[in-house]
């Protein structure tokens, strides 16, 4: 499809920023103010307001238009960036820390979201746009593989802010060139049109859905500021990009298996089998005792990473009507950054108290509830995805008349 190729590398290059920012914030909050429990929680604050906001604005996204809603983002979210940098640098101020967090997270684009409803828009009701979400979800993945050795490498190696700058820079050049990709961008819903009456998180599933989100999101963040810390009490610091890397490593190679081949199961039972290996692999990390089983087990446990977000992805597209995607994505991803901001407040305090690696138990917890959650839901997810497929069939009847 012409121009799809060239949003997708857009939205790759856009999206590196995801995986610098809190990487990039974490480390120069324990370099400037030595403390892992105040980056933890100024991550956190960011992932919450991303997550509660967000959506609010991928809303305006749906009815405006992705060419006039993101440089206003980026008008807010830049200038708080900056500004955290500068307050990190000095002493106290915490409040005005955490204000900043908030103002951030915001204003923070959902890229991803905005990508997958321009494929949405060219393939919705054919099986290339599961295809399509698998790809990327597999841009993800590359993303969560450069990104933190490249945030290690500047926050150690130049300076400690460098990991944030650079990542805004990013986000910025990326997005501007994205919203200048007018002829993939999905049709807005415009004011013509009665605004939608309350929240996408009620529709059939996505809360359900999003919740998962929420444990998987745990997973995420727990890993994150737990390898920083592992990595660091073993005196090698600069494994932790690594570390890193090979989990989303492990990830990409599960997410390049999953999308690359069809399956008998309906989505539903896809995401039930996702959630199960998730919570199966990812119990080992906290019993391996050095660094390179670390890695080994890493690799497994990210293996079943990339088929629960494609399954979620998959689902809450299928289900939810066009005109509402957008904020139904950002609601599934918010759930995600909840759980990122417990995740790491959790383990960040863990970590400041006992010695580091039991904090992968909150990683394997996560997990766990993750997939206990996913059996309770079940029902409420496999009628959603069976109103939306009847809503279909309905639509070709009435388009064959």
């Amino acid at each position: 499809m012409p121009g799809s190729l060239l949003f997708s590398l857009t939205g790759l290059f856009a999206r590196l920023q995801m995986s610098m920012a809190g990487m990039g914030a974490t480390l120069l909050i324990v370099h400037e103010r030595d403390s892992y429990s105040l980056a933890a929680l100024v991550t956190a604050v960011f992932a919450l307001a991303a997550a509660f906001i967000g959506p609010q604005v991928s809303r305006l996204v749906d009815r405006f238009g992705q060419h006039r809603i993101v440089p206003l983002q980026l008008s807010v979210h830049v200038p708080a960036i900056l500004a955290l940098i500068f307050v990190a640098y000095g002493d106290g101020l915490e409040p005005l820390l955490l204000g900043l967090a908030l103002v951030a997270g915001s204003s923070q684009l959902s890229v991803g979201a905005m990508i997958r409803a321009r494929w949405s828009k060219i393939y919705t009701g054919t099986p290339l746009l599961r295809t399509a979400f698998a790809v990327e979800s597999l841009v993800d993945e590359v993303v969560f593989i450069t990104g933190p050795p490249l945030a290690t490498v500047l926050a150690l190696q130049v300076a400690p802010s460098a990991a944030l700058l650079v990542a805004t820079l990013i986000l910025t050049v990326g997005s501007v060139l994205l919203i200048l990709q007018r002829s993939t961008q999905p049709v807005p819903s415009g004011t013509t049109h009665p605004a939608p009456k309350g929240s996408a998180l009620f529709l059939p599933g996505v809360g359900a859905l999003a919740g998962i989100m929420v444990f998987v999101g745990a997973v995420f963040g727990s890993f994150e500021i737990t390898t920083i810390a592992v990595a660091q009490d073993a005196g090698a610091a600069n494994w932790t990009g690594l570390l890193l890397a090979v989990y989303s490593f492990g990830s990409l190679i599960g997410g390049f298996a999953y999308g690359a081949r069809e399956f008998r199961a309906h989505l539903p039972r896809q995401f039930i089998i996702a959630v199960t290996a998730l919570g199966i692999v990812t119990l080992p990390l906290a019993a391996m005792g050095n660094l390179v089983l670390l890695g080994i087990a890493a690799a497994v446990a990210g293996f079943a990473v990339a088929p629960v977000l494609i399954s979620v992805m998959s689902l809450v597209e299928y289900i939810v009507p066009a005109k509402r995607l957008t904020e139904s994505i950002t609601w599934a991803t918010g759930g995600l950054s909840v759980g990122l901001a417990g995740g790491l407040l959790i383990s960040g305090a863990i970590v400041d108290n006992f010695a580091a690696s039991n904090a992968y138990l909150v990683t394997s917890g996560a997990a766990v509830l993750a997939f206990v959650s996913a059996y309770l839901i079940r029902g409420v997810v496999g009628r959603a995805y069976q109103a939306a497929y009847f809503r279909g069939a309905q639509a070709l009847q009435t388009a064959a008349l």
